[in-house]
């Protein structure tokens, strides 16, 4: 049985960082190697090769890969919007239908059972050049309804797919407005929680990646950590920073944005330049640290006293918080989206309204004065990820999948029977 997983990318985002997952459950169940085709180089190439997957890279063009509608699904001049996504499409010409034919060929020779599919590039390519007979299943981390140009392509490659697996609920929902008529599977993301658990940590290690001073002893870390997506939430998170000054300017914390710019679609993503600029314009730059990308991010969250997720638009899922989560610390999420299907407020974390940074400060406010609140929030949180969004469970649920998506081809009927 031959799993061909495709990815637009060998970056490191939250949706490669899922996609690890699957491959370590599935390689701890197979005796086989998974196949791995990454349409660029990076990280996840690496982490992959580790695990034992056969990778290969076939590089996209830059042009294609700069194609997105991200930057526009949530601006109210969508004719201005679809005139940028046409000048963007227009500029890959002949590399762009090179590069399918290419990816044709190459997928032809790899004569793969079942094609997974791991983000809406590959979920289109995978319409256009995978084998006519071969089954396609969708993994779904995002939310394709408001995108303008993912609606509209996904919508025919649709017409191909056997099966989708959706992160969250909520995406599972949204698959039903592209024209997914067939099966969808909800599968929550998982962590390893052999990596992200309660353990000390120096916060002074915060200062020294972020190049700061040293803090005062009693000083409380609080953290964003996401890609600079522009929907991340990075310039709530510093209103939130001024808001709490305002309240409290006695209050001794620091805010620290870990993460950076790791994708390739153009206007999709925040300059750190911008940031800084935003931080010094709210007059906050001495109390903001930034650290770029961290290839091992749980001394990240175990540093932090409190972890912000501060998404302005629905979350698919929520990755980082089941991280910080199953780390033991205090959480403070935007309530959207596949948020829902992770928190109970007020229990294991704290819930805020979407782009709302004075509902936020008043939430670290009420965290920072009482550390009690942190720390049964923190206690609650390790127990709701131990029982419900343990990585373990991932390799076999997306093997029952594979076995009834491939059950009149070769080798699928032992696969299916160890998966049940």
């Amino acid at each position: 049985m031959k799993i061909l997983y495709l990815s637009p990318t060998g970056a490191l985002g939250g949706a490669e960082r899922v996609l690890l997952s699957v491959l370590k459950g599935v390689r701890r169940e197979l005796s086989s190697h998974p196949l791995l085709l990454s349409l660029s180089d990076g990280p996840l190439v690496q982490q992959a090769a580790e695990l034992g997957v056969d990778v290969n890279v076939l590089r996209m063009p830059a042009e294609l890969q700069a194609i997105g509608d991200s930057p526009f699904a949530h601006r109210a001049n969508r004719m201005t919007s679809a005139l940028q996504l046409a000048r963007q499409m227009l500029g890959c010409g002949s590399a762009g239908l090179e590069f399918l034919r290419r990816l044709k060929q190459w997928m032809r020779r790899a004569r793969p059972d079942l094609i997974h599919s791991n983000g809406i590039k590959t979920h289109c390519l995978a319409w256009l050049a995978g084998p006519k007979n071969v089954p396609i299943l969708w993994h779904a981390h995002d939310f394709f309804g408001a995108r303008p140009l993912a609606r509209r392509l996904l919508r025919l490659a649709a017409r191909r797919v056997a099966a989708a697996v959706a992160v969250s609920s909520a995406v599972a929902d949204d698959l039903k407005t592209v024209g997914v008529s067939a099966p969808v599977n909800v599968i929550a993301n998982g962590t390893d929680l052999s990596r992200f658990f309660p353990a000390p940590q120096d916060g002074a290690l915060l200062d020294r990646l972020a190049g700061l001073q040293p803090a005062p002893p009693n000083c409380m870390r609080i953290g964003l950590v996401a890609t600079y997506a522009r929907w991340k939430g990075q310039t709530v998170f510093l209103e939130s920073a001024a808001c709490l000054k305002k309240m409290n300017a006695q209050l001794p914390c620091r805010f620290y944005i870990v993460g950076g710019p790791i994708y390739d679609t153009v206007g999709s993503q925040f300059a750190l330049s911008e940031l800084q600029a935003l931080a010094r314009q709210l007059e906050i730059g001495d109390r903001v640290g930034f650290i770029g990308f961290q290839k091992d991010v749980a001394p990240i969250y175990r540093a932090l006293d409190i972890v912000v997720h501060a998404s302005t638009a629905p979350e698919p899922f929520g990755l980082t918080i089941i991280e910080a989560m199953a780390c033991g610390k205090a959480v403070v999420a935007t309530f959207a989206g596949g948020v829902v299907d992770i928190i109970h407020p007020g229990h294991d974390a704290f819930a805020v309204p979407p782009a709302d940074p004075e509902a936020l400060a008043l939430a670290l406010q009420k965290l920072l004065r009482e550390p009690e609140i942190r720390n049964d929030l923190g206690t609650a949180a390790v127990l709701t990820v131990r029982n419900r969004f343990s990585e373990e469970r991932i390799g076999m649920q997306f093997l029952k999948i594979y076995g009834r998506l491939t059950n009149n081809r070769s080798g699928a009927s032992s696969i299916l029977a160890k998966a049940m």
